[in-house]
């Protein structure tokens, strides 16, 4: 196997508490020139100033048969192509289309991150009881053809019911946790992860302070929580 350094990341943080930001100013900067292609999928067009190309897939859209070669083709041409995709009950086709598309960007045994796949409101797009085939094979063999994950979510589970697939969160390997207000999301990413100090406790960037966060690395086995240090900044702290 080479020795590419996997990463499959997991962001979870109530509304307004300073996750998206984070991604949009830290993660996504950080990790510019890791991968060869990037393919974001989102129900807005929130973090799509990061990919050259911005491809609308509404509901209507949905209807249409897309073609597995013409996506791999759109994403090779651009390498950073934006999905705004309308979540619903049609998405999971266009889904499972688009899974098959990046499957052909994977190179097995690969040194290097052929793409790197970020999902926003990650729950409506990795469902519990709807997660394309397609993209619970990223999950469980993406590794080895050079895949990197990221998800985010403001919630394990909507209030319309649909759950975060258990198969996207046990193969993190980087969990960040912003500030959680739902007591059952709080209640299972302590379960999951017991190191992480209750999400609620964690201020949220409200008042014009930075947000406070944990991040859990199960590759090094650690957890650090970026607490405020009482003067304008932030102090890591081990959990």
């Amino acid at each position: 196997m080479a020795g590419r350094g996997y990463l499959n990341m997991l962001i979870c943080g109530s509304s307004g508490s300073g996750k998206s930001h984070w991604v949009d100013e830290d993660l996504l900067p950080a990790l510019e020139g890791r991968y060869r292609h990037l393919v974001m999928i989102n129900t807005t067009e929130e973090l799509s100033r990061h990919c050259a190309h911005r491809e609308y897939v509404g509901e209507e859209e949905q209807l249409k048969t897309y073609d597995v070669e013409g996506l791999a083709g759109l994403i090779r041409h651009h390498r950073r192509v934006f999905f705004e995709v309308a979540a619903g009950e049609n998405c999971k086709a266009f889904l499972e289309t688009l899974g098959k598309a990046l499957w052909l960007l994977g190179q097995y045994n690969t040194d290097v991150t052929e793409c790197l796949v970020v999902y926003d409101e990650t729950h409506l797009f990795l469902a519990k009881k709807s997660m394309p085939s397609s993209m619970a094979r990223l999950e469980t063999e993406g590794r080895k053809f050079g895949f990197d994950l990221v998800k985010i979510t403001q919630t394990l589970q909507s209030t319309t019911g649909e759950t975060l697939s258990h198969l996207a969160i046990k193969q993190v390997n980087v969990l960040v946790v912003f500030n959680m207000t739902d007591f059952n999301d709080r209640k299972r990413i302590q379960a999951l992860f017991p190191s992480i100090p209750d999400p609620e406790t964690f201020a949220r960037p409200d008042d014009g302070q930075p947000p406070e966060y944990a991040v859990r690395d199960s590759k090094r086995g650690r957890t650090v929580v970026i607490r405020r240090d009482g003067q304008g900044g932030r102090v890591a702290q081990a959990a």
